[in-house]
């Protein structure tokens, strides 16, 4: 199944999520590009530039670690979420894992 990447499914996303439909106004807003070109580009240097999306950086007393990943399907709720939260945060904070993945067993669940 291909995944619906119109305006209107964003704004749907984002209805679903709480938040008002009315920021798919910013979507083709020219006004954010240099902040997000510049965010991506920190993201990046922590991660590097051969890693997808997300990207998640931690910092903490002036430390920086970040990490691509994780990819969830489906996504995670309550306790479970926190966990994971928690175990993603103490992978990117140690600097000796460099990599985590495993093959797609299934497609993804919306």
């Amino acid at each position: 199944m291909q995944a619906d990447r119109s305006l209107e499914a964003v704004a749907d996303a984002l209805q679903a999520a709480g938040l008002d439909r009315h920021f798919m106004s910013a979507a083709d807003d020219e006004q954010w590009d240099k902040e997000i070109r510049g965010s991506m580009a920190e993201a990046i240097e922590q991660v590097g530039d051969d890693v997808g999306v997300p990207i998640l950086v931690f910092s903490d007393d002036g430390r920086v670690a970040g990490i691509s990943g994780p990819v969830m399907s489906p996504a995670v709720t309550g306790a479970a979420a926190l966990a994971l939260w928690d175990n993603v945060a103490g992978v990117a904070w140690n600097p000796h894992v460099f990599e985590l993945k495993r093959s797609r067993t299934t497609g993804p669940s919306f």
